[in-house]
């Protein structure tokens, strides 16, 4: 469904001029008057009349607007509603009757700052509920992830584009509170402010004296902070005690700070403080009991410049455009796609980016984006994609890096794997004749995948390739459910005993310190999820609505942190909020979003079949540890001093002294590299028999990336997904400019799972010279626009790709970009 606000248009006491004509500049306000959210402004000139009330420019009654900012040379707004979780830009101002239309659509509704970039005409928002920063053009319907990691708490938002920076706040929980600084397509991140900051909450930059302010809120007191744009020359604004004020949103012009404040009687207050001597308060406007502001953000022509040539005039992106330093810009391409050196875009599922969920139902294993759940739409089910028919998927667990799905099918009693990819078949790995597998998970660090069996009462385990397979643990009581946390080595489910369940866990691989977690209050529990980073488990039961939580060492209280409409059959987690699936009535299922600090329902989906079991496919819910440094140790005997590496799990130590020793220790160096030579090219011999892979077809170093050494299966680094450098990246388009020596300079990015757009910049006054010989091997296409329906003649979700080549003159379009985008 298209959303269409309607929004009038009201004057207050004088003749409003056309915005875009308006030289005065104008403080911007996102507020919600009950029964209304308004978009309303104030003369950001303190020597103008401001005894009356702020001035009304657009209203509605159906929605919660969050968020807004302004372009003062477009003369349009754009807000957040919280409502219909759409980013929504305004048409221009001047008319008696105003509209506003979405350009964003799936927020997770937590979207407090917005920032644009009045040069390129995008906007940026940063969402506290998915982490991360995304971005879209005001007419061209691109949009793009720019930063999806490192993030927790992000809050505050903003641009400097003659600069080229983006500038935005994260207060912190689990990470540290900070101000981050990236190019405008999020590339070149640094921290840039940490020290001292307490919960940095909205920021603004000061255009004409480039410098950044932001309001951060501690114990002691509130404050507002200054610094150049590379986070020095830091200085206090305003400082008071927090019992006298909180300190929210900042706007900045050339002579004034504004910034929101919610005094200890909730009432809330706009205030003025001149830059110049910012320790006293020049205006207040205090708002009456039923008036919130959500936002602020202060526009004029002074504070937007507007440029003689803009970055952007003459650029060939086929996605988006964005501003960087010195008059150049920046080719930005879509979540999915990879960015050509001359701009164009190509769809890459070599990506599979951004996020998805997996659900097995009676019918089918389907996928979604999870923003789908938030998404303001009459009929979300059809966005809903079928890569396998099957029948009672009971269980299913996915394998994010390696692409790989195992799922139970409980018609023909098996364990299946299989690729994501177009093409693949499944392949049997296990067959449990009167069983029933109703819990699945996997151990992505070493390739294991295990399920548990309800009606014969064991826990199994099994590599990928199904070659080993074992029970792990006997005895159990009907278990339903089961979690992996690999980095912790530890594996979690739930058994159905009575009067109550329990959570019990044990180490991986032995199955070694078992014990009980903790006992639920739920009868029959069905679904079990880690939050990893947190160490937490979340458990669901088909008997109750409930969600319970307890953390890993079952020491705190079990805590029931929220309620689903209808009881659940699984749980996952997709970055701040838990995703239920199950059933209610005789053929229909559910999808809903629960968030896990707020304990709200917040959004759902409807399907027609009942809904079994759901996974999370998005590397943040399989995260890897960080590995340590080898620790050194420094051994001293009195004929000499050795330093030796001592790896972890080593079973002894060698140490050799004297001339004997010498001689000794190059006999066995000697030794070692001769057998090391020799298992080299026995492995060589071994891989080329051996696939560990699902198909005859597969190339075994693409599918698991795995040497094996014991009997235990380490991960290998895949070399092949370092980032090409500029020589290479160039050469395979047959282009063969050195950097700096042509017309534009292509930097090559490490973006995979983390900034998945290739940035390229380009001159502002040339056009780039160049011509496409060929386009690289791309395995799949993919539905491009987020929530359009394919084809209905078409295989919707994966698609077969040809290996194409093309050809064509600047800006040719390519056979693989969809042109739907």
């Amino acid at each position: 469904m298209t959303l269409q606000i309607v929004l009038l248009l009201t004057v207050a006491c004088f003749s409003f001029k056309a915005f875009a004509m308006d030289t005065e500049n104008k403080l911007f306000l996102a507020i919600y008057q009950i029964p209304q959210s308004v978009v309303g402004w104030l003369p950001a000139n303190p020597e103008i009349d401001m005894t009356l009330n702020y001035y009304t420019s657009y209203v509605s009654e159906a929605g919660l607007w969050t968020s807004v900012a302004s372009d003062y040379h477009a003369g349009n707004v754009t807000f957040h509603d919280k409502e219909t979780h759409a980013i929504l830009l305004s048409d221009a101002f001047g008319p008696p009757v105003g509209s506003a239309h979405p350009i964003e659509s799936g927020t997770s509704g937590r979207v407090e700052a917005i920032a644009v970039d009045w040069l390129s005409q995008n906007v940026y928002w940063v969402d506290e509920g998915y982490n991360w920063i995304k971005m879209t053009n005001y007419y061209r319907g691109h949009e793009a992830t720019i930063v999806d990691t490192g993030l927790e708490r992000p809050s505050g938002i903003a641009c400097h584009p003659i600069k080229g920076y983006l500038f935005w706040t994260e207060m912190g929980n689990k990470y540290p509170p900070k101000i981050e600084r990236s190019s405008m397509s999020g590339a070149n991140r640094t921290t840039i402010v940490t020290a001292g900051l307490s919960e940095p909450k909205s920021i603004a930059v000061g255009i004409t004296t480039d410098r950044i302010y932001w309001t951060g809120n501690s114990g002691a007191d509130n404050k507002i902070e200054s610094s150049d744009l590379n986070g020095d020359n830091r200085r206090t604004e305003v400082s008071e005690p927090t019992s006298d004020s909180v300190f929210d949103s900042i706007s900045v012009d050339e002579v004034y700070i504004f910034v929101s404040v919610i005094s200890p009687t909730l009432k809330h207050i706009i205030r003025y403080y001149n830059k110049s001597t910012p320790s006293s308060i020049v205006f207040q406007h205090t708002f009456s009991d039923d008036i919130c502001v959500h936002d602020i953000c202060v526009t004029g022509p002074n504070i937007q410049p507007m440029l003689t040539t803009l970055p952007c005039d003459l650029h060939t992106c086929s996605h988006l455009c964005a501003s960087a330093a010195d008059g150049k810009h920046e080719c930005i391409c879509g979540d999915n796609y990879v960015l050509y050196p001359n701009g164009t875009c190509s769809i890459d599922l070599n990506f599979w980016y951004p996020s998805r969920c997996i659900i097995g139902s009676t019918d089918a294993i389907s996928l979604f984006s999870p923003t789908l759940i938030h998404s303001y739409s009459d009929n979300k089910q059809q966005y809903i994609r079928a890569i396998t028919s099957t029948e009672i998927i009971t269980a299913l667990a996915v394998d994010v890096r390696r692409n790989l799905l195992f799922f139970a099918e409980n018609t023909t009693k098996s364990i299946y794997v299989m690729r994501i990819e177009a093409g693949q078949e499944k392949r049997r790995l296990y067959t449990y004749t009167g069983g029933r597998v109703d819990g699945m998970a996997v151990d992505w660090i070493s390739l294991k995948v295990y399920w548990v069996d309800y009606l014969q009462n064991f826990l199994m385990i099994s590599s990928y390739d199904g070659t080993s397979q074992k029970a792990m643990c006997f005895n159990l009581i009907r278990p339903r459910a089961v979690a992996v946390d690999p980095n912790a080595r530890l594996i979690f489910w739930t058994e159905q005993t009575s009067p109550t369940t329990k959570v019990v866990s044990c180490s991986l691989g032995d199955g070694g310190n078992r014990r009980d977690i903790l006992n639920t209050q739920l009868l029959n529990p069905s679904g079990i999820a880690l939050d990893h980073g947190n160490r937490r488990i979340y458990i669901v039961g088909e008997d109750s609505a409930r969600i319970f939580s307890i953390d890993y060492d079952g020491i705190e209280k079990v805590n029931a942190i929220g309620f689903s409409t209808y009881p659940a059959k699984d749980i996952t987690i997709f970055q701040d909020f838990i995703i239920l699936v199950g059933s209610y009535g005789q053929q229909s299922g559910f999808i809903e979003a629960i968030h896990k600090v707020s304990d709200s329902r917040e959004g759902r989906i409807n399907v027609n079949n009942t809904v079994y079991a759901i996974d999370t496919f998005d590397e943040s819910a399989q995260p890897i540890a960080t590995k340590t440094a080898t620790p050194t140790m420094t051994t001293t005997s009195h004929l000499n001093s050795t330093s030796h590496a001592q790896t972890t799990g080593s079973k002894f130590t060698l140490i050799v002294s004297g001339a004997f020793g010498a001689l000794a220790l190059s006999i066995v160096v000697l030794v070692v590299i001769i057998i090391l030579l020799g298992k080299k090219q026995k492995r060589r011999l071994q891989q080329s028999r051996d696939t560990h892979g699902l198909t005859n077809n597969d190339n075994p170093r693409q599918l698991l990336q795995v040497s094996r050494q014991g009997d235990h299966i380490y991960d290998v680094p895949n070399i092949d997904e370092e980032p090409p450098k500029y020589e290479s990246s160039i050469g395979a388009y047959g282009v063969n400019h050195p950097i700096g020596g042509g017309p534009y300079i292509v930097t090559k990015l490490d973006h995979r799972f983390n900034t998945p757009n290739t940035v390229a910049f380009y001159s502002k006054s040339e056009p780039v010279p160049h011509v496409v010989l060929g386009t690289p091997y791309v395995r799949n296409d993919y539905l491009c626009p987020q929530y359009t329906p394919e084809d209905p003649n078409e295989y919707p979700e994966l698609r077969e790709s040809r290996d194409v080549s093309r050809g064509g003159a600047v800006g040719a379009a390519a056979p693989h970009l969809c042109t739907q985008c």
